[in-house]
């Protein structure tokens, strides 16, 4: 007898019916039919379950041989799985090593590839939108115009590398931006406000004790260049690769450094001037009022007299090229000292055997530049003399003595008109 006798004798013998054998193995009734028939049989799993419903063994479905087979089937089916499974399992891993190495070199290409992409150029900010945060550049390499859109977090630095807010950017602004080109979308790596235009450019400092009451600027600097007497002062002008500068203060009496602020590409994004100015006058000899004023191109602005402060301002220049650095920031101490000046200079000649054999006495710049020792002299006694006050009997007296021989130098403060005071030198020669 075969398995399909066996399956329908057994049910039979039950009385159970072919649909209540096939809801009891969760398969349908046409399932077990066609088992019945001989049509399909059922694999070892439907054999075991047919067991348990049946309430006998599964040799009493089939014979042993015919159980053998199908066990031997069975196991080459798990074996078969378990190869596809380990099969499966080794080239998932192995795609998705493949995978990050790929994603590896692919990015190491593109990271090169950045990098030979990368540019940099200044640039003038031909419009912005403040809303959307972009703006429309030109180049002094291209004739088009490129549209930049930032993020409202991007950072935007000064020319000091601090970080500035995008609302500073300006029409006209010159700026320096480091970015990578792709098609005709550049990405934006870095933006360094360099120059911004400014309509107050600060030309220098003026100390005005003439009594003059200047009000534009123009009238000041033509007294300042026709030699005005009762003016210290310092001014500066600038073109695209020199300067002017002019002042009448002692040589010792300005410090003055310039510096450059570099991009990593060596371009300028920055120049800065260091500038310390010392003043020096006399109160006694004051006939008006002094005025320290900050000359700006388009403007008087008069400060209070202290003893020392400090000014910050902008110069804007002209440039042939606008693609450029062409404003320089400046720092001004100015240091203003009240001092007393000498009245007269009086020099003993001595010779080799320490005998006197000339006396001078000097009273003025014309004096000491006029003055000659005599041939025979080999040093001199110098008593420079000093008063303060302006009226008698309030003037006081004091004296320095210097012991010289030729070539030796002294300093000295010197009257000049309106109270002011020059720092210089007498050199005994």
């Amino acid at each position: 007898m075969n398995i399909n006798e066996n399956i329908k004798r057994l049910r039979t013998e039950r009385n159970l019916t072919q649909q209540e054998v096939a809801d009891q193995l969760f398969v349908t009734r046409q399932c077990i039919s066609r088992w019945e028939g001989g049509k399909t049989i059922p694999d070892i799993k439907s054999m075991e379950q047919l067991a348990l419903v049946f309430n006998c063994s599964i040799n009493d479905i089939f014979e042993e041989d015919t159980l053998k087979e199908l066990t031997l089937t069975a196991n080459r089916q798990t074996k078969n799985q378990r190869k596809h499974v380990f099969i499966l399992s080794v080239s998932f891993v192995l795609l998705l090593f493949l995978m990050s190495l790929s994603f590896f070199i692919l990015n190491k290409r593109l990271d090169a590839s950045s990098d030979k992409n990368t540019y940099d150029t200044y640039a003038i900010i031909e419009a912005i939108d403040y809303i959307n945060y972009s703006i429309v550049i030109s180049t002094e390499y291209s004739l088009t115009t490129y549209t930049l859109n930032y993020q409202s977090t991007d950072l935007i630095y000064n020319n000091d590398l601090k970080p500035i807010k995008f609302d500073l950017l300006g029409v006209s602004d010159l700026i320096y931006i480091k970015y990578q080109q792709r098609l005709n979308n550049p990405i934006i790596k870095q933006t360094i406000l360099v120059d911004k235009k400014t309509d107050k450019s600060l030309l220098g400092v003026a100390f005005v004790s003439n009594g003059k009451d200047y009000q534009t600027t123009n009238a000041l600097l033509d007294d300042i260049n026709n030699y005005e007497e009762g003016i210290k002062y310092y001014t500066s002008r600038y073109k695209e690769g020199s300067s002017s500068v002019s002042f009448n203060l002692g040589i010792s009496d300005v410090t003055s450094k310039k510096t450059y602020k570099y991009s990593e590409n060596n371009k300028i994004i920055g120049q800065h001037q260091d500038i310390e100015l010392t003043i020096f006058y006399d109160k006694d000899k004051l006939t008006h009022e002094p005025k320290l004023i900050l000359i700006y191109e388009d403007a008087l602005v008069f400060e209070q007299i202290v003893t020392s402060q400090r000014f910050t301002g902008s110069l804007h220049y002209d440039r042939t090229s606008k693609y450029t650095s062409s404003t320089i920031t400046f720092t001004f101490d100015v240091n203003i000292r009240e001092t007393d000046a000498y009245e007269e200079i009086l020099i003993y000649e001595y010779d080799k055997n320490n005998l006197l054999i000339k006396e001078t006495t000097l009273l003025n710049a014309t004096d000491m530049y006029n003055y000659e020792p005599t041939v025979e002299t080999l040093y001199a006694i110098v008593k420079v003399n000093y008063y303060k006050g302006n009226v008698l009997p309030n003037y006081q007296h004091y004296s320095t003595t210097h012991k010289l021989y030729l070539g030796d130098l002294i300093d000295i403060n010197e009257h000049q008109t309106y109270g002011l005071v020059i720092k210089t030198s007498f050199k005994f020669q």
